[in-house]
């Protein structure tokens, strides 16, 4: 046998052993994902993470949005339209774009008065002022895994509530960011809002399936 017929003989074998795992991967990720389902049914809880000796192993559902009618994006974002979307051949959207559409067309946000942000909801939690204090320089609304480590360090909340008011925190700060966003031209008006909400409901789709991430221990 020449040494290329070995060479192929061997690519041929580790192909199909890439196969193999590959395939005995796929299944092993879907029982992830299928615990993943029964642990996070009928709560709020969009992330977990699981440990092993070896590692661990962490799934989070992630937004797929995508636009449907492209006309109605400048309604949607007005005179921040050329900061939200890059236009080309097709529309791509800033991630900050993507994640105001999902809060919205999800309604994963809480309608805030004028008076009304991030930080007063904060101050809202209960704890004493100097949490308050830390917590309103530690928590932004951005990372919800963040966010709950820190009502949990600073905050001395148990896991649960801190979950809850993690993500009450992150449903004020997508609202406070698609206000923002409608102040720049004048569009806060309760019809004009309606409207702009109307618009995103019909000029997007969002699909939301988990997304695991695998970490190995050294």
């Amino acid at each position: 046998m020449s040494i290329m017929e070995k060479i192929i003989d061997r690519m041929v074998e580790l192909s199909r052993t890439i196969d193999e795992l590959h395939n005995e991967y796929s299944r092993l990720e879907a029982e992830v994902i299928k615990k993943f389902t029964e642990d996070t049914e009928n709560s709020k809880l969009k992330a977990k993470e699981y440990e092993s000796e070896s590692g661990s192993v962490s799934v989070a559902y992630a937004d797929k949005v995508s636009v449907v009618y492209d006309s109605m994006l400048s309604a949607i974002f007005g005179k921040a339209y050329k900061d939200m979307v890059k236009e080309e051949t097709k529309y791509t959207l800033s991630a900050p774009a993507k994640q105001l559409l999902a809060a919205i067309y999800k309604k994963e946000y809480i309608m805030l008065d004028e008076d009304q942000n991030v930080e007063k909801a904060i101050a809202d939690l209960p704890c004493d002022e100097k949490c308050i204090k830390v917590l309103t320089k530690k928590i932004k609304g951005k990372s919800f895994k963040t966010d709950k480590a820190n009502l949990i360090k600073y905050g001395g909340f148990d896991e649960q509530a801190a979950s809850d008011y993690a993500y009450m925190i992150a449903e004020a700060a997508s609202w406070c960011n698609f206000r923002d966003m409608l102040r720049l031209d004048g569009r806060t008006a309760p019809d004009k809002i309606a409207e702009v909400i109307s618009c995103i409901n019909s000029a997007v789709t969002v699909d939301t399936s988990p997304k695991v991430t695998l970490k190995a221990k050294e």
